[in-house]
């Protein structure tokens, strides 16, 4: 009797063991295709972020560095590319009509939609003409119209155009999403007011119906500001955002002296802000300025 529980114990230890060693093949098996998947990863992400830098320069290289000299309007503009996540466009142009000029500013979630919204600008730039003479709305229905159809759920596009006519100085907008522009009228002694979207962000439902144009007059000493949300967004090491109150601060206190400062003190405040943190997402100004001369000219 003892000899067969012992024997029994014995098969029962070498089933075990047997057990016991196949559990360790196994999570050898696991360990080298966990390595493997591993590696795998590591070059899927280099890859990516390989890609994304890509993006990110061929981004920066489409935004123009020079723009018309325009009588009676002075301009100053940076952009700043996120290796993170980007789609910031930024244009000052005239038109046939030399008495007539647009800003644009677009940003979107990411380079595709903005890739979208790019070649569709670039393809509008021989109609623009015919679409801007009375409502700047019908450029952005246009460009809006045409990326709908290979818009994702995720993405989100912003959109401000302006039509600036010289000969009543008036500024009529069209301002899809969360761009973040700003009239500072008589500059250092008149009142910051705040541009308002005239439609929600561009995404997968949008719809054109909702499009709007708004006026503004303009004149001497006044300033435009518009700003992409990638400066707004900025955020600090304890994960705050810079904000829209801080951005009209840093407009109430810039220097008055010209554009460059106004731009170049927008960027030192956000950046003083951040603290060195990555940018997680492309970072654009447009600043205008509307000097004496002009109201001549209108004149």
């Amino acid at each position: 009797m003892a000899n067969t529980t012992e024997e029994q114990l014995l098969i029962k230890v070498e089933e075990l063991e047997g057990e016991l060693t196949a559990r360790r093949e196994d999570l050898a098996n696991y360990r080298a295709e966990l390595k493997n998947a591993n590696v795998q990863l590591e070059g899927m992400i280099a890859q990516t972020n390989r890609d994304v830098r890509s993006l990110s320069r061929l981004q920066k290289s489409l935004v123009p560095t020079s723009f018309p000299h325009i009588q009676g309007f002075e301009f100053s503009t940076k952009f700043i590319a996120s290796h993170v996540s980007g789609g910031d466009y930024l244009d000052i142009f005239e038109h046939q009509d030399r008495m007539r000029f647009s800003l644009l500013l677009s940003s979107a979630s990411g380079y595709s939609l903005s890739a979208l919204m790019l070649g569709s600008l670039l393809g509008l730039s021989g109609e623009l003409d015919a679409k801007t003479s009375n409502a700047p709305h019908l450029v952005v229905e246009s460009i809006i119209k045409e990326i709908l159809k290979d818009v994702s759920e995720e993405e989100q596009g912003e959109l401000f155009f302006a039509l600036i006519n010289r000969r009543n100085l008036e500024l009529k907008y069209s301002l899809s999403g969360q761009i973040h522009g700003f009239h500072y009228k008589n500059r250092g002694r008149g009142e910051l007011v705040a541009l308002e979207p005239t439609s929600p962000p561009i995404n997968m439902g949008f719809d054109v119906t909702s499009l709007s144009s708004k006026t503004i007059p303009l004149n001497s000493n006044d300033l435009v500001i518009l700003c992409s949300r990638g400066l707004v967004e900025a955020t600090n090491l304890a994960g705050e955002e810079f904000g829209v109150e801080r951005l009209v601060k840093t407009l109430m206190s810039s220097p008055k002296e010209g554009v460059h400062d106004i731009r170049n003190e927008i960027f030192f405040q956000v950046q003083k802000h951040s603290g060195g943190t990555e940018v997680p997402r492309d970072q654009s100004v447009i600043v205008m300025s509307v000097k004496d001369r002009s109201l001549k000219l209108a004149n």
